[in-house]
C-alpha cells in the first residue's frame, strides 16, 4: 500500500518536452513573418565540364505568363573521336551532318505535342581551353558568323518523354540534319591535314580555326535538353573513296555552356533592371537559369530575440506556402538551399581573415565547404550538410528545419556578435545553371514556425 501511494504521488502533469508543468520552464509557439524581396543575381555558371554530374545542352524557348519569354542556346567546341579511317588521305568529301541525343530527364514548357525548330551557327570567337576549366555564364556572349549553317524542325511530345523516364525505358532518341557544305569541306581539309597529329594538337588547331557551334532556338514552346556526353551526339563528316565512310567528332569533355535569356518587359518584374538591387514585388519569385532570386530577411526574428532575455529553441521550421500553381510540364524547383548574403546582396565568402572569424561564431551551422563554391551556406540540424528546403508536392509548399542555426543567430544577437540574417533562396535541384524551373508564391506566406522554451526564474530562485 505504501509503495503504491509513492508511485501515485509522482504522476504529475508534464509538458510534451518532458518538463513538469509547474516547473521553471514554459514552452511557447511563435509564427514569425519572414520579409522578402526579389533581386537579379549576376549570371549563374552554365558551363559543362567532364567533372560535373550534369552536362546538358539547353536549347529552346517558351512563353511564361508570370516570367515572360525564356530562351536558351548551347555553345560548344567539338573535336575528332578515336582513330581515323585508313582511306581518309585519298577520300573525297561528301557532306556533313550533326546528330543530337535527347536527355529525357529534362524538358520544360508547353504540354502539347508541338513542332520545334532549331538552327546551328558557326562560332566566330574561340572558347577557352577545356582543361583550364573556364567559367561561362548564362549571360556570356560569343560572336557568331552570320547566317545559320543548318536548321531542323521536329515534333516533341512531352508525354513520351515522361513515359520513358517513369518506366525507365532504355532507349535513345536523336535528331539528325545536314550542315552547310562550306563548313564541311573546311573541316574535312583540317581532318586530312592533321590526320597523324595528336588529339591535343588537333583540338588546339580546331579551337583556333573552326571554333565551334551554337545550337539556337528558332521557333517553339519548349526548352529541350540534349546530352553532349552521349556517343550519339556528334558531328559526322561523310566522305568516300571506294565506299562511303565517315569521320566522327564529338562534344564530350570540351568547353560548352548555355546562354539563357529572360524577357520580363511585359511582367511585374520589368522593374528589375540592375543586378543585386532589391525589388519589392507583390509576390516571391525565383527562376533558374537567369538567377532571379528571392531574398529572405530574418529581421522579425531578431526583433523577437530583443524581447526575450533567455530562450532555448526546440524546433524552428521555415515554411513557404501559397504557391502559384504551375502548369504540368513547368514544375517549380525541387529544392532550395539558403546562401548567406552580404550588405550588397552578393554571396558572402571567405575574402578576409575577419570573414573566417565571422563564420566561427556559428559553430558549424554555417559552412563554406557545403556550397562547393566557397560561399557561406546554412547547414541542417545535423551540421554536416546544407539545409534543404524541399518542395512538398502533396501540400504544395516548401519547408525545412533550421533549429540550430536560429539558436545561434539568437545567441549572437544577444551577445552583440556577427549577424547572418539575410539569405538567398537558391535552387540546387535541378541545378540552377542547367534548368529554367521557376516558382511564384505569396510573400506573406513565408514564415518561421518556432517552438521555444523560456525559464520562469524569479529573483529568489
Amino acid at each position: 500500500m505504501a509503495v503504491a501511494l509513492f508511485f501515485l504521488s509522482c504522476e504529475e502533469e508534464t509538458t510534451f518536452l518532458g518538463y513538469k508543468a509547474d516547473q521553471r520552464f514554459n514552452v511557447f509557439y511563435a509564427e514569425i513573418p519572414v520579409l522578402s524581396s526579389v533581386y537579379l543575381h549576376d549570371s549563374v555558371v552554365t558551363s559543362n565540364y567532364y567533372t560535373e554530374s550534369i552536362n546538358r545542352f539547353l536549347v529552346g524557348k517558351y512563353d511564361d505568363d508570370l516570367f515572360g519569354p525564356t530562351s536558351s542556346a548551347a555553345y560548344t567546341q567539338f573535336t575528332r573521336l578515336g582513330g581515323q579511317p585508313d582511306s581518309l588521305t585519298f577520300g573525297t568529301y561528301d557532306s556533313i551532318s550533326i546528330q543530337l541525343s535527347f536527355d529525357f530527364n529534362y524538358l520544360y514548357g508547353a504540354s502539347e505535342a508541338t513542332p520545334q525548330e532549331i538552327a546551328v551557327y558557326e562560332l566566330d570567337e574561340s572558347l577557352d581551353r577545356y582543361d583550364s576549366f573556364p567559367r561561362y555564364y548564362s549571360s556570356s556572349a560569343v560572336a557568331l558568323k552570320p547566317g545559320p549553317i543548318g536548321t531542323k524542325t521536329f515534333k516533341v511530345d512531352p508525354a513520351i518523354f515522361k513515359e520513358i523516364v517513369e518506366d525507365k525505358i532504355d532507349t535513345t532518341l536523336t535528331i539528325r540534319f545536314k550542315l552547310d557544305d562550306e563548313l564541311g569541306m573546311r573541316l574535312f581539309e583540317k581532318i586530312v591535314t592533321y590526320r597523324d597529329s595528336s588529339s591535343s594538337f588537333f583540338y588546339e588547331e580546331m579551337r583556333n580555326s573552326i571554333k565551334g557551334l551554337a545550337i539556337t532556338p528558332t521557333q517553339g514552346d519548349k526548352i529541350l535538353s540534349f546530352n553532349p556526353t552521349s556517343t550519339q551526339s556528334k558531328v559526322i563528316v561523310h566522305f568516300h573513296i571506294n565506299k562511303r565512310d565517315s569521320v566522327l567528332l564529338g562534344f564530350s569533355g570540351l568547353t560548352s555552356f548555355n546562354h539563357i535569356e529572360g524577357d520580363r518587359s511585359a511582367t511585374e518584374l520589368s522593374g528589375i533592371t540592375d543586378h543585386y538591387t532589391d525589388f519589392d514585388a507583390s509576390q516571391g519569385y525565383a527562376q533558374n537559369g537567369i538567377s532571379l532570386v528571392t531574398k529572405l530577411d530574418f529581421s522579425k526574428f531578431l526583433e523577437m530575440a530583443d524581447t526575450i532575455p533567455y530562450m532555448m529553441i526546440n524546433s524552428a521550421e521555415l515554411v513557404i506556402s501559397d504557391l502559384v500553381e504551375s502548369p504540368t510540364y513547368q514544375p517549380p524547383p525541387l529544392n532550395f538551399v539558403l546562401r548567406i548574403l552580404d550588405d550588397e546582396n552578393q554571396f558572402k565568402v571567405d575574402n578576409t581573415e575577419q570573414d573566417a572569424l565571422d563564420i566561427l561564431s556559428y559553430d558549424f551551422t554555417v559552412s563554406s565547404r557545403a556550397s562547393q563554391t566557397g560561399s557561406y551556406i546554412i547547414l541542417d540540424d545535423t551540421r554536416q550538410a546544407a539545409l534543404n528546403i524541399p518542395y512538398n508536392a502533396t501540400d504544395k509548399k516548401y519547408n525545412g528545419f533550421c533549429t540550430l542555426f536560429l539558436q545561434e543567430l539568437y545567441s549572437n544577437r544577444r551577445n552583440n556578435e556577427v549577424i547572418f540574417s539575410k539569405m538567398a533562396l537558391f535552387s540546387n535541384s535541378p541545378s540552377i545553371g542547367k534548368s529554367v524551373n521557376r516558382v511564384a508564391f505569396n510573400k506573406d506566406s513565408v514564415k518561421l514556425r518556432i517552438y521555444y522554451t523560456r525559464p520562469t526564474l524569479t529573483n529568489n530562485q
